[in-house]
């Protein structure tokens, strides 16, 4: 998953705050299906890697 709020208008400082906590948990919710999947036995056990920036 990559998030890219390069198109907010660095003006927008609401519009900023609101954007990256949302793209931050979005991501580590698709993170903690990766692992509910495996411990379920429906997927691979995968090795996930994030990168924040």
């Amino acid at each position: 998953m990559c998030g890219n709020i390069s198109t907010i208008d660095d003006t927008d400082e609401l519009a900023t705050a609101a954007a990256l906590p949302f793209t931050g948990s979005y991501g580590f919710v698709q993170i903690e299906a990766v692992h509910l999947t495996a411990d379920l036995g429906l997927a691979p056990a995968r090795t996930v890697f994030t990168v924040l920036d």
